[in-house]
C-alpha cells in the first residue's frame, strides 16, 4: 500500500500538469474551429464590398 502511495505523491504533478495541458489544448482547438469559421463568413462579405 505505502508503494502505491508514494508512487502517487512523486507522479501527480505529472498527471496535474498533462490534465492542464490537454485542457488548454482542447480550448484551443476549438477556439481555432471558431476562427475559420468566421473567416469563412467575412470572406464573401469582403469580396461583395471589393
Amino acid at each position: 500500500m505505502t508503494e502505491i502511495i508514494t508512487y502517487i505523491q512523486a507522479n501527480w504533478t505529472v498527471w496535474l500538469f498533462g490534465a492542464v495541458l490537454g485542457y488548454i489544448i482542447q480550448k484551443l482547438r476549438i477556439q481555432q474551429k471558431e476562427y475559420r469559421a468566421i473567416a469563412e463568413g467575412v470572406q464573401p462579405c469582403c469580396r461583395k464590398i471589393l
